[in-house]
């Protein structure tokens, strides 16, 4: 799916929802979105490492129904001023533009007379990241190169709410999430020192395939009032294992804007 499809989509759902909203006295809600995300170490697979941040700014579109739960599509943007990238031979760094797009689906269970309720959760998130315009060596000898990477995220999980206050909820939760991640370089270095340019491409493959793996996460939320707006601030911490351990680590704040 394009990022131009998604926005269409988007904004058709949001359409049809506003008309289910008349119809079914249903919610439709807009969030205003944040999130970043970044490992403890540099990722290393199939003899090649690499920063991995990522994170966006955006927006999220939620048909929220007292029957089937919560609906959700999100697009989001983002720059990163500095990443690098070691593909064995090719040591490159640059900035990065983000765009994120992404759905899920959340399902509600309340425990009848207490404060305690469950969410069932999914969502699926895909990230693209291009650099136009990244510098480095090829071989030791001085490269320029486009580089292109795609991470796809896949969350299942449940989340265990307490409710403080009538406006204030607590959450703690775990699931499993599985994990893919492309990245590619393409370039031009200076073979023989001496302006000669010739071209090269470098990828994180191993046999043709990319990193990619099936770890648990752990998360903890609290939804409270700030001027007059809901708001959602939450931690999540991702086992993100390749040739060595590691922990992908996110921060996410979602503001509420009802349009009912």
């Amino acid at each position: 799916m394009t990022i131009h499809s998604f926005k269409k989509i988007l904004i058709s759902c949001l359409v049809v929802s506003s008309f289910t909203v008349v119809a079914n006295d249903h919610k439709v809600e807009l969030d205003f979105i944040g999130n970043y995300a970044q490992t403890d170490n540099p990722i290393q697979a199939n003899g090649k490492t690499f920063t991995f941040k990522t994170g966006s700014i955006g927006l999220r579109g939620i048909m929220n129904t007292d029957k089937y739960g919560k609906f959700f599509l999100q697009y989001g943007v983002a720059y990163s001023p500095s990443e690098s990238a070691n593909f064995l031979d090719a040591k490159l760094s640059g900035s990065i533009d983000v765009k994120s797009i992404g759905y899920g689906y959340i399902y509600p269970y309340d425990i009848v007379n207490t404060p305690w309720s469950i969410d069932f959760k999914f969502d699926k998130a895909t990230n693209k990241h291009t650099g136009d315009n990244f510098s480095g060596t090829y071989n030791g000898n001085t490269a320029t190169a486009s580089v292109n990477a795609t991470s796809e995220f896949m969350h299942a999980g449940l989340g265990l709410n307490y409710q403080l206050e009538k406006d204030v909820i607590l959450t703690i939760g775990a699931g499993s999430h599985s994990w893919d991640i492309e990245a590619e370089a393409k370039g031009k270095y200076d073979i023989l020192g001496i302006g000669t340019l010739a071209d090269f491409t470098a990828d994180l493959k191993k046999n043709g395939t990319s990193p990619s793996g099936t770890d648990n996460f752990y998360f903890v939320e609290s939804v409270f009032p700030l001027m007059d707006r809901e708001v959602k601030v939450g931690f999540r911490r991702s086992g993100l294992n390749t040739d060595t351990d590691n922990t992908l680590n996110e921060i996410y704040v979602n503001l509420l804007t009802t349009l009912k």
